[in-house]
């Protein structure tokens, strides 16, 4: 898992234009790893709110992964 997230990270960096985003994304992401719950909740939210894009998306899709769903 964590060569992905590593790889997933990269990505993020690449396609994320505003730096809040990509570190809330390489947050979002360790969150992910430690606590896929609780990734979920944060990514959702930071979707609500109408921000991150496709950082925020890449996130719940870690979290959803780490869940196995």
């Amino acid at each position: 898992m964590p060569s992905l997230l590593i790889a997933l990270a990269a990505a993020a960096q690449a396609i994320t234009a505003n730096p809040a985003d990509e570190a809330r994304f390489l947050r979002c992401a360790e969150l992910a790893a430690n606590n896929p719950s609780a990734a979920v909740v944060e990514s959702s939210n930071w979707r609500i709110s109408g921000g991150g894009g496709s950082a925020a998306r890449q996130c719940l899709a870690l979290a959803y992964a780490a869940l196995s769903q």
